[in-house]
């Protein structure tokens, strides 16, 4: 992975994984420090939160399988804190403290979760719910109910 100045076309840091990438990054303010932090998934089974400003590693989470889809950022925990989301080929989604890379919790009996995955409150209860489909040709909603 490779940031670059667009105006001057310098790189300003790059960052190996141990795989290939095949989905984009996604960006957020993980830590409340106002720099976005960078959440990138790779084929080595494990996700990255890199520091916008200088590329340096924050913390990888290792899952079971291969990442193939975007991660998404959000507050699915109700912490008040954005967390970090991800899909892996070992049938599983996992919801990571954004700041620490800490398992919060996580979901397992799909298949394959090859594509994004997407935040929303979609039933209006404040609440956000993770949206995204499955090899297993079904889409599943999941989120933490709260009193």
């Amino acid at each position: 992975m490779k940031c670059v100045n667009p105006v001057t076309g310098e790189t300003v840091w790059t960052f190996k994984t141990g795989a290939l990438i095949r989905c984009a990054p996604v960006a957020g303010d993980l830590d409340g420090d106002g720099v976005a932090e960078i959440a990138v998934c790779s084929q080595d089974h494990k996700v990255y939160v890199l520091s916008g400003r200088d590329g340096r590693e924050r913390w990888h989470f290792k899952t079971g399988e291969e990442l193939h889809s975007m991660p998404a950022i959000g507050d699915v925990s109700g912490d008040g804190r954005p967390d970090v989301v991800v899909g892996s080929d070992d049938d599983s989604v996992y919801v990571l403290d954004g700041v620490t890379g800490r398992l919060l919790w996580s979901f397992s009996g799909t298949a394959d979760i090859d594509a994004g995955l997407r935040l929303a409150d979609v039933d209006g209860d404040g609440v956000v719910e993770i949206l995204m489909c499955s090899n297993d040709g079904k889409v599943y909603c999941l989120g933490l109910r709260r009193r």
